[in-house]
């Protein structure tokens, strides 16, 4: 039901734009917390959001229920269920209950079912953070249900179903190890606190859970309902277990508003969702009936089985839009021939040099890259290592880079392999070459891992998807591709899995093209800057009297028709009086719809909107400026902008306050709740190397590959420029500033414009195209230290915008514009930083247009160097 999936999309995002209506005040504080932290990635954003509309907006009720809200109420989507046209051209003529009843038909042949609770799929790839995302949802149910105890649609304790395999329950240990202060505000800790974990990874792991908020995380296995039959009886090992079992779910079931959290969910629809429902769904339909299950939230990697999607499906973000938005690498998938011959001292060989010379020992984020060859069995992997050596051994390469795992090892052999294993995606590993039998598949996050090979044809399809797709995790810049080296059998194994459970394939994944780079910042010099802030403190406000406000109604703001006509409403008929349109998207050659003349009631009544006084005060204002409501409509007539021009002088003289201003010195941070994620967008019209070499993204470690070394700059790590002229101008400087003289350091400070990470910013009055003002903040682009304690804001900007700002500069310095009046952004701010630098004396100001001119460069050098005699 991708259609279903695309209209609730459609709906969260109208919902988003209009500021989340409707939430909770600690569920807007959450999303207000993400927001300002940037940590999690779009796609987990989006699904938090969709969650969220759903539990709240749509009061948690069950996806067949939505669907059929949305079919009864839009005909387009009586389209999306497949009904006939005759029976939607006939639609209004049934009765209510008619409708009901084809709607509920439809949905049973569609494979919608109805659980009697809330069974949410939310579809997110690989590598965008699946376990954070259920822990975030988490402790959203946690704290609403905490602050509202009565408020049944929201879970008090919390059940996490993972898959059969052993080493999903180390994966999902995140849970409880993540710091969640990236994503929760600070006042809500304490609820936080009062988590109780258990992890089930044996069946004698015992369950008490007190009380509410415990997290249980266990494989299936550990309590499934299973139907125990009379061929166990006597097995004292079956009958164990089955004790073990009851008392888990007994357990489980004794506790308040659960949730259910299902990790890699495909598995538990089994291998057809149009058929009857395998043992885990089961088990969550015995809890439902005997405890109060608030809702199931299926994540997994994949919305598809066997290419049909998954009915309960709300959100998906997919493979290639993985890959396209920089959360996975791009890859390339190349087959080598026959079974027999991927086994062979050739194939090894070839791809061991094709690893080599592709990545050798260039680290990624401080470790080095790897590839893993899978294999089935222990006779091809001590065939495979023979190869692997004689292949190492003709590139010179010591047997110690390998790593060797297989699940039949014990002792001190499995132990240290263990130890290898588990952290070869540190920079403390030396390993690069990793052989594999039964490890290292669905769960396994290795983002060092750059390459894979399958050394033999398996016989399991989803062992082929999973394998081959281990290495695609994003690391660093993402900038590095990853390799797979298949068998023709295994490529077309690969292709016809992504076809039924990405519906996508090869062709498309390999031809994807990364459109934006999500980067992590994080600090290499904490630094801070003293600067002194006036504070205002507002000890009382009057309203100041009707008869003493006065208005002139000469006095308008500059004309600049089209935005207004957008925003107000208000425009001139062809006989160039002063109309009033309905609400409607007006362009300038737009024709006019209904128009009606303004009348003394219709101009008062938008005074009244924006300034807030009644009709009486209005009238009072107008009376002691002895403007009569002929005078005002006359003036309107004339120039509808006259309504503008009274509503600000009005607003300006409504209140009158009683302040108290005081001079505070503040330490404010450069560096401040680091690291964090920033999104990059990409120039995808050119190589993906060359697209790298001309990245505004620059790392400190590239910087000096290139040969570019000095001490000034990277604050942070990486730089994101806006533009060519701020890169250029930073390579001058590093590059012409010597240690020794006055110049301390130089920080790129403009790549980072939220105050949550940033506090070096003031207070510009930013001038709106439609009209007003609005106070604005500004982050200088570089913020230059030197030794004497005095500081050079420098602004860079493109030569586009230099002849406005200096013809405007000219004209305020004369008298002929006002302030209200520039349309120069760079020359707001520049008057911005003057207010600033009353305060502040220590503090220059210098801006330069089109910064990859060296004469600019050197202009900017000069006043630097020269701020050491002065």
């Amino acid at each position: 039901m991708q259609l279903f999936v695309q209209e609730l999309q459609n709906r969260v995002q109208m919902w988003r734009n209009q500021g989340y209506k409707g939430i909770y005040p600690e569920t807007r504080n959450i999303l207000s917390h993400i927001e300002s932290n940037n940590f999690l990635h779009e796609p987990q954003r989006e699904a938090f959001e969709t969650y969220i509309y759903l539990k709240e907006i749509m009061d948690n009720r069950s996806i067949p229920d939505i669907v059929a809200e949305f079919a009864d109420k839009s005909k387009e989507f009586l389209k999306v269920l497949a009904f006939e046209q005759g029976v939607i051209e006939l639609w209004d003529d049934l009765s209510k209950e008619k409708r009901s009843e084809r709607i509920q038909k439809k949905l049973e042949e569609l494979g919608f079912a109805e659980y009697g609770y809330a069974n949410y799929v939310l579809a997110l790839t690989m590598g965008s953070g699946k376990t954070i995302l259920m822990g975030v949802l988490m402790m959203y149910e946690f704290i609403i249900s905490f602050n509202h105890p009565n408020d049944t649609r929201f879970a008090k304790n919390v059940l996490v179903f993972g898959p059969a395999d052993t080493g999903i329950i180390e994966v999902l240990k995140e849970i409880k190890t993540f710091d969640y202060s990236s994503v929760i505000p600070r006042e809500y800790e304490d609820i936080l606190l009062n988590i109780k974990y258990w992890y089930l990874e044996k069946p004698e792991t015992p369950l008490n859970p007190l009380g509410n908020y415990n997290v249980i995380v266990s494989n299936s296995s550990k309590i499934i309902l299973r139907n125990w039959t009379d061929a166990h009886k006597g097995n004292r090992l079956f009958e164990l277990r089955k004790e073990s079992a009851n008392k888990r779910l007994t357990a489980i079931q004794g506790l308040e508003n659960l949730a259910v959290f299902v990790d890699e969910a495909h598995h538990s629809y089994g291998d057809d969702v149009s058929k009857k429902l395998n043992q885990s769904r089961k088990t969550i339909h015995h809890l439902a009936e005997n405890t109060n299950v608030v809702t199931v939230a299926n994540l997994t990697g994949t919305p598809y089985v066997k290419n049909i999607m998954l009915p309960d499906t709300i959100y998906i973000f997919g493979l290639q839009q993985g890959v396209e938005k920089g959360i996975l690498k791009q890859v390339i998938v190349s087959n080598h021939g026959s079974s027999k011959d991927v086994q062979s001292e050739d194939f090894v060989s070839s791809i061991v040099n094709t690893f080599w010379k592709e990545y050798g020992e260039n680290r990624l984020e401080g470790r080095l890259p790897k590839i893993a060859f899978y294999t089935t069995d222990i006779t091809m992997l001590e065939q495979l290592e023979e190869n692997l050596d004689r292949a190492l051994q003709g590139l010179r390469m010591p047997l110690s880079k390998k790593l060797v795992w297989h699940s039949s090892f014990t002792g001190d052999k499995k132990k240290d392999a263990d130890f290898e294993f588990n952290r070869l995606d540190t920079s403390d590993s030396e390993k690069q070459f990793i052989l594999l039998v039964n490890k290292g598949t669905e769960g396994w996050n290795c983002k060092s891992l750059v390459s894979v090979a399958l050394y033999k044809n398996s016989t399991s399809n989803n062992f082929v998807l999973q394998s081959s797709s281990r290495c695609l995790r994003r690391i660093g810049d993402n900038s590095v591709k990853a390799r797979v080296f298949l068998s023709d059998e295994n490529y077309r194994v690969l292709n016809r899995e992504l076809e039924n459970n990405f519906n996508t394939d090869i062709s498309q994944i390999t031809g994807k093209q990364q459109n934006e780079v999500q980067v992590d910042l994080i600090v290499e010099k904490k630094r801070t800057v003293k600067v002194k802030r006036k504070l205002v403190e507002i000890l009382s406000s009057q309203k100041v009297s009707s008869e003493k406000i006065k208005i002139d109604l000469k006095k308008v703001p500059e004309k600049k028709l089209i935005p207004i006509i957008q925003e107000r409403e208000i425009s001139l008929s062809s006989n160039g009086r002063a109309i009033y349109k309905d609400p409607v998207t007006v362009k300038s050659d737009a024709v006019e719809i209904h128009p009606r003349v303004f009348g003394f009631y219709d101009i008062v009544a938008i005074i009244q909107q924006k300034t807030h006084l009644t009709f009486v005060e209005i009238n009072k204002v107008l009376e002691a400026n002895k403007i009569s409501r002929e005078a005002l409509v006359k003036a309107v007539e004339k120039n509808y902008l006259v309504i503008h021009g009274t509503v600000d002088q009005i607003l300006s003289q409504a209140m009158q306050y009683k302040k108290n201003e005081t001079i505070k010195e503040e330490t404010l941070e450069l560096t401040k709740a680091f690291p964090f994620k920033i999104n990059v967008k990409r120039e995808l019209q050119e190589s993906d190397e060359e697209a790298f070499a001309k990245s505004l993204v620059v790392y400190r470690e590239q910087e000096e590959k290139d040969g570019r070394t000095s001490h000034f700059g990277f604050h942070v790590n990486p730089y994101n420029f806006d533009s060519k002229d701020e890169l250029e101008m930073f390579h001058y400087l590093r590059s012409h500033l010597k240690e020794g003289e006055c110049v301390k350091d130089v920080y790129f400070t403009g790549g980072i414009t939220n105050e949550k990470h940033n506090e070096f910013y003031f207070d510009y009055q930013e001038n709106l195209i439609e009209g007003g003002n609005k106070l604005s903040k500004y982050f200088p682009d570089f913020l230059i230290e030197t030794s004497f304690g005095r500081h050079l804001v420098l602004e860079v900007k493109s030569g586009a915008e230099e002849l406005t700002y200096k013809a405007e500069k000219k004209r305020l310095e004369k008298g002929e514009l006002s302030k209200n009046e520039i349309t120069s952004n760079p020359l707001m701010k520049e008057l911005g930083f003057g207010e600033f630098k009353d305060l502040n004396s220590n503090f220059d100001y210098h801006i330069i247009f089109n910064g990859t001119v060296l004469s600019h460069q050197q202009k900017v050098l000069e006043k630097i160097t020269g701020d050491k005699d002065g």
